[in-house]
């Protein structure tokens, strides 16, 4: 039953953490449909609690059968013993014995019953255990090459689909990011500009051609030497309740006590603002999980946490995708800015859907179709009047 109802469970435990979560909880609210998610919970539990109650009820009349039953053992051999004292048959010590001997029968019946049943569930639980043993694992295949730090990228017509999906979301696509180079991938939703980042760090293998760096190919590398070139913020910045330092350093965490690096991380990224008048500073926990006095930050803040931690590993090529996309103009303007200024001699890769901050690029890299269809500097591909020129204008126009 409880492997069957596992799903079930979930999906009712799900209904129940929605009104813990804050940002839910406003759409709730806004939306005024606490009563959906709460009916929705009583559905799944009155469905379950049908059908346990039904074993419990057999469970328990079962069991108090042959609770009787087991009892009234006792008092059988307290009668008979009683009768045959009474007829001078045996003496008061022999009824003893007899009642000492029919509880401790009884006692150690029960004893085995039980450890039969705990043998039955236990062998249950193996069985689980030697199932998910016996999957067979996806290891992430490395080599042992190790990268430099500000390595030539090149994909050569480079395919890729998701696992279980039909549709490739790149094909053929061929482009290279030169060391010291600062890179603006462009281009609509779903041409593939994160999934190239997700192949560059090995989350995924190309179906067809291959990635290399400085000329030998991605696979020869180790992975995850390869990782730690990178200072990354990924579009989806993730939130964590835990002391400011720690989600900061989560990046390079043996310095989480480094701080002046620290404090340098959210100057450039401008989390320092956030945290300056704070009373415990580094220390201070984000987020009420478990920390009654814990800060909340609001989606532009939390941005610019995730930011500082790119820049706290002090990496040479870093890769931010959409850093700006939760942030006001003014925070956009400089931390793009900054990003161009404080990387000289670095390289970068930014993903941006505001065209305005691709201006100050090297290269400009318009994914269509899964491919690149074209490439340069903003100048140059404006008078190219394709369909980078086609996006920036009209975004531009909204302006006038």
């Amino acid at each position: 039953m409880e492997r069957k109802q596992i799903r079930d469970n979930r999906i009712k435990e799900y209904y129940a953490d929605v009104f813990f979560d804050n940002n839910i909880q406003f759409e709730i609210k806004l939306n005024n449909i606490g009563g959906y998610f709460i009916n929705r919970y009583k559905e799944v539990w009155s469905r379950l609690y049908n059908i346990n109650i039904k074993e419990d009820i057999k469970h328990n009349f079962i069991n108090t059968a042959l609770s009787v039953l087991n009892v009234s053992s006792e008092l059988i051999v307290l009668a008979v013993s009683v009768f045959d004292v009474i007829a001078k048959n045996i003496g008061i010590g022999d009824l003893q014995y007899n009642l000492g001997m029919v509880s401790r029968l009884r006692a150690q019946a029960g004893e085995l019953m039980n450890d039969i049943n705990r043998f039955l569930v236990n062998n249950i639980r193996l069985n689980e255990i030697q199932e998910f043993i016996g999957i067979k694992p996806v290891i992430e295949k490395s080599g042992t090459k190790q990268p430099s730090h500000n390595p030539r990228i090149e994909f050569c017509n480079v395919s890729f689909r998701y696992p279980n999906t039909e549709q490739f979301v790149l094909r053929n696509c061929s482009f290279t990011i030169e060391p010291h180079e600062k890179v603006s991938l462009v281009g609509l939703n779903g041409t593939g500009k994160s999934t190239i980042i997700k192949l560059l760090f090995r989350f995924y293998d190309p179906g067809e051609g291959c990635i290399k760096l400085d000329g030998t190919d991605l696979k020869e590398y180790d992975v995850y030497a390869v990782r730690k070139v990178f200072g990354v913020l990924f579009q989806d910045y993730v939130t964590y309740c835990l002391p400011i330092r720690e989600i900061i350093a989560l990046s390079d965490f043996s310095e989480r006590f480094n701080d002046r690096k620290l404090k340098r991380a959210c100057d450039i990224s401008g989390a320092g603002e956030i945290i300056r008048e704070w009373e415990q500073g580094f220390d201070t926990v984000l987020g009420r999980y478990y920390a009654d006095n814990g800060k909340d930050l609001s989606g532009g803040q939390w941005q610019l946490v995730g930011l500082a931690r790119a820049y706290f590993k002090e990496s040479e090529f870093l890769v931010l995708d959409e850093p700006s996309a939760a942030l006001d103009p003014i925070s956009e303007d400089r931390i793009f800015r900054q990003l161009y200024d404080l990387s000289e001699g670095k390289s970068s890769v930014t993903i941006s859907h505001r065209l305005s901050n691709t201006t100050l690029a090297d290269k400009i890299l318009v994914l269509a179709d899964g491919r690149i269809v074209e490439q340069g500097t903003h100048t140059e591909l404006l008078k190219q009047n394709g369909e980078y020129a086609r996006l920036f204008k009209l975004q531009a126009d909204r302006y006038i």
